[in-house]
């Protein structure tokens, strides 16, 4: 709804302070606009304190109309929470450890009003001032990512998913089955509810390994073989929690990956390439470069001169609009991967616009993406 308010041009009541400052006259915010449509004086009731009574004037809208429109606002609010509460679910509970066989165990920190979630080694929080040989936190999200991403990688490679998954003697068709029933799953898997997906990991995942430069995954085969043979259901009475697995029923995968800290925060560094990703698009990184090619339209359309005309069109500062514009010379391939929510991991808002080298090869080391031959950048041009 703001975003349709902002392209109507319609903006807030503009109004004058007694030292005539102006102020008002901008677009709709989205805290705004909630404030706006719970406010009960527009059915003819009046507030005091935290209670509303109904009031002397006389309303303006409908009753019907206002109780869609709460009924509306709260599923879109049951709607975030879930969302939330996704996002701030654990995978891997119980399933990581340290080359040690130091576990590490969900946790969470909160700075400046958002959360970060962690897997911490339980030896860190007995022993906080002890010897220091593991890992002692690594980024949930990142570890979650690198372990779903190698998981889809495996199940889609038909080659890998015959030679681990076949057993002596079987027919063609049974293997062809298997690898079918594989690259389905590999499919329905990034988009599985974080509850379902929860109980997957831990029906197919015997242990993840985080070594000093890899990841490495324990994956239960004949679970697995079940579950592809199941068409992809996973029943919680058969998880195998606790009990001894058969070394020969193990498959391991390995995920090159790097503990790196970047502006304060440890993440997880895999070489391009490495492990086909899964999108994971960053807004603000999209955003930028929509402003940015928006502005240089305008500039070659002869609608601005300067940054300080664009953002005076824009009502954004000038500092702003010269850090984002530089986005619109990125090299074809940088923006069809952060478009597809490719990019590098630590590639954030800041490190984008911060200083963009004009040459496309630069660009490319620059910010951590892969180096494309030149036949595929001519390719990228038409």
């Amino acid at each position: 709804m703001a975003v349709q308010l902002d392209r109507e041009k319609v903006r807030s009541k503009v109004w004058l302070t007694r030292t005539g400052a102006r102020l008002g006259g901008v677009a709709f915010a989205r805290g705004a606009l909630y404030a706006l449509l719970r406010n009960r004086l527009y059915i003819g009731e009046i507030r005091h304190r935290d209670q509303w009574y109904p009031g002397e004037h006389k309303g303006v809208l409908p009753r019907d109309l206002w109780d869609n429109v709460q009924a509306h606002l709260n599923s879109n609010l049951r709607t975030r929470r879930k969302r939330a509460r996704d996002q701030a679910s654990s995978l891997l509970t119980s399933l990581v450890e340290d080359a040690a066989g130091n576990r590490l165990t969900p946790s969470f920190t909160i700075k400046r009003g958002r959360r970060y979630r962690y897997y911490v080694s339980q030896l860190s929080i007995k022993s906080p001032g002890g010897e220091r040989n593991g890992p002692m936190r690594v980024p949930a999200y990142e570890l979650e990512g690198r372990v779903t991403e190698k998981l889809v990688a495996f199940l889609k490679s038909d080659a890998q998913v015959f030679d681990r998954l076949r057993e002596e003697g079987e027919s063609p068709a049974i293997s062809r089955n298997l690898v079918a029933a594989a690259k389905k799953l590999a499919v329905r898997l990034p988009t599985l509810p974080s509850d379902d997906l929860r109980d997957l990991l831990a029906a197919l995942l015997q242990k993840v390994i985080i070594q000093e430069n890899c990841i490495e995954l324990l994956i239960r085969r004949k679970e697995l073989r079940q579950l592809l043979e199941g068409s992809g259901r996973v029943q919680a009475a058969n998880l195998l929690r606790g009990k001894p697995t058969d070394v020969h029923n193990l498959i391991g995968l390995s995920i090159e990956a790097k503990r790196k800290r970047f502006g304060g925060e440890v993440h997880l560094v895999v070489p391009p390439n490495s492990t086909p990703a899964l999108a994971h698009p960053k807004p603000s990184l999209i955003k930028a470069i929509a402003r940015a090619y928006g502005w240089y339209e305008k500039v070659v359309q002869g609608n601005a001169f300067d940054m300080r005309s664009l953002a005076q069109q824009a009502r954004l500062t000038e500092r702003y609009v010269g850090k984002v514009f530089g986005s619109a010379f990125l090299a074809p391939d940088i923006i069809e991967s952060i478009l597809e929510g490719r990019q590098p991991h630590d590639l954030n808002f800041e490190k984008l616009c911060q200083e963009v080298p004009l040459s496309w090869a630069e660009q490319r080391e620059h910010f951590g993406f892969p180096l494309v031959s030149s036949q595929r950048s001519k390719s990228l041009l038409q």
